[in-house]
């Protein structure tokens, strides 16, 4: 349940949190080249929602199969160089 709440529940409350934000900030009247506001602003959102969650959920899964197969070090610091 966590892993569909975090891939399908969030990303959706934040589209809906946006476009509400968005649309009380600017109104709902305004338009971009005749495109309603709400039209124009619901697909740059949804786009930025998809790949937030695709590059999000990539990160967590190599995380955690490194963690399943027992090579969770190297994630760890202690092998990278010293800084110069």
């Amino acid at each position: 349940m966590k892993v569909a709440f975090q891939t399908i529940v969030v990303p959706v409350i934040s589209t809906i949190l946006f476009l509400v934000v968005f649309m009380q900030a600017f109104g709902r009247r305004a338009a971009v080249h005749g495109v309603p506001y709400p039209e124009f602003l619901a697909s740059p959102i949804i786009m930025m929602a998809k790949l937030t969650n695709a590059f999000a959920n990539s990160s967590s899964s190599l995380i955690s199969l490194a963690r399943c197969r027992g090579r969770s070090s190297m994630f760890s610091c202690r092998h990278c160089p010293p800084p110069n």
